[in-house]
Formats: C-alpha cells, sequence, structure tokens
C-alpha cells in the first residue's frame, strides 16, 4: 500500500488498465450484484429534487417500482439505490435505440446539471472504503468485466474524473505524481507519502 496524503492506495492500482465496453457486456454492473448501488444521503436528495424529470424517462415498471417503494433502500452497510425485486437490475436502467444506459447520466445531459449518478458508479471499479478512520482507495474485480482489464487505457485516467469528485483535483494530480515517479522507476519503493 502507499500512502497519498491521507488516502491509502494498492501499489498494483498503478498497473492496471480498465474501460467498460458497455455497448458488449450490457451494463452487466447494473444488472449483477446482491443490492444497488451505495449512495449517500445528498446524493439520494439531488434524485428526488429532479425525479419529476426522471420518471418520465424510465419504463413502466421501473417507474411503478420507485413509486410504490422508493429510490434507495437502507440497511446495515448504509443506503443504497432500489434495484428491481431488491436484487435485479437498477431502477435508473433504461435501454435507449437497444443500447442499455443510465437513466439519471441521460436527465443530466438533458438538463444541463452535474450528473445525478451516484460516485460509487462513476467510480467502479474503484472503491472509496473507511476503516477505523482510514480511507483505502481499492478495487473490485468481477468476473462480468473480464473484458475491460483488457483495454490499454489506464484505470486511473478512465476513473480521473470521479477521483477528482470524490477526492479533489489535489489528490489527484498528487496520485498522477505518484504514478509518474513509479514508472519510471523499475524499483519503486513500498511506501510513498505525498504532501
Amino acid at each position: 500500500m502507499l500512502l497519498i496524503q491521507t488516502v491509502f492506495v494498492p501499489r498494483k492500482l498503478f498497473s492496471l488498465h480498465f474501460s467498460c465496453p458497455y455497448h458488449r457486456c450490457r451494463s452487466m454492473c447494473c444488472v449483477s450484484g446482491e443490492k444497488g448501488a451505495p449512495t449517500d444521503p445528498s446524493e439520494i436528495d439531488r434524485i428526488q429534487t429532479h425525479l419529476p424529470h426522471i420518471l418520465p424517462e424510465m419504463d413502466n415498471l421501473s417507474r411503478q417500482w420507485i413509486e410504490t417503494h422508493s429510490i434507495a433502500t437502507h440497511d446495515e452497510s448504509g443506503w443504497n439505490i432500489t434495484c428491481l425485486n431488491d436484487s435485479e437490475q437498477c431502477v435508473f436502467l433504461v435501454h435507449i435505440n437497444d443500447q442499455p444506459a443510465c437513466c439519471l447520466e441521460t436527465v443530466s445531459a438533458a438538463e444541463q446539471i452535474p450528473t445525478l449518478r451516484p460516485l460509487s458508479c462513476r467510480l467502479f471499479p474503484l472503491r472509496l472504503r473507511h476503516f477505523n478512520g482510514l480511507r483505502v482507495l481499492d478495487y473490485e474485480v468481477w468476473d462480468e468485466c473480464q473484458e475491460a482489464w483488457q483495454t490499454p487505457i489506464p484505470l486511473i485516467e478512465t476513473c480521473r474524473p470521479a477521483l477528482i469528485d470524490a477526492l479533489g483535483k489535489e489528490w489527484v494530480d498528487a496520485l498522477i505524481t505518484v504514478s509518474r515517479r513509479l514508472s519510471a522507476h523499475s524499483s519503486p519503493p513500498t511506501s510513498c507519502q505525498t504532501e
């Protein structure tokens, strides 16, 4: 693990490549899993505020599910976006010209507002976790995403906009500096502290 300011980062993250082939995987991350995307109350509030623009863009089943069950659920792990039947696809998954899309993203673009899509979705496959007051930027490898890991695009570049939203531009600049430093040395240090 490397320590970048106050966030621990696995060193392997700097050598990983990832980019989602949504048109081929059919947005499996929006379908697979035991529950919906992690979210927080502020994100739920923003979605709720724009719900009058979102509901007309959804299919009837998803719209009825939200009207009956709300847009998020809560359990011991926190808040999650609602899924159909509590375990199937995200209620905000839609199909446009037979291609999967996020309704929150399309409405955000149409309304010209910052994206309503939860940060956890935009960070994927990265996960920002908290352990005993420490923050750890980790990643998940799903069987459904094998093709995404074969891209030449660095994972850090794929997730850079979401990382800026999550941790700030200054932190991401420090991350990029460390990445360049590691790639310039054949034997990188086992730990690194940046200010």
